[in-house]
């Protein structure tokens, strides 16, 4: 994953620097993915848990929080929605927004 990142990227940099330290790989069987494919889709997203899961996690990770209405649903943080939707694009629904 790392070496598709752009080449730009202080991430990649960062981690390219770390996986240089490191000097023998071991295989697992366990693969966690941490709220789905974070780094090729928005977290909390079917897509990105989808693709967490077909690239080989055992285990997908994801935080569940409960609704006004009191229903379930996966987010990292109740005020993230924006990061994954057009939310604030949306004026009747962007004056709900709160903290």
């Amino acid at each position: 994953l790392v070496s598709q990142l752009d080449d730009d990227l202080p991430l990649k940099r960062a981690l390219s620097q770390c996986a240089d330290t490191i000097k023998t790989f071991r295989p697992s069987d366990f693969v966690l993915g941490h709220r789905g494919a974070a780094l090729q889709f928005p977290e909390h997203t079917h897509r990105s848990h989808h693709a967490a899961s077909t690239m080989g996690a055992g285990l997908v990770e994801c935080d569940v929080n409960l609704t006004k209405d009191r229903q379930l649903v996966c987010r990292h943080m109740r005020c993230d929605l924006h990061t994954t939707t057009d939310v604030l694009l949306r004026p009747e629904l962007a004056q709900t927004c709160t903290v």
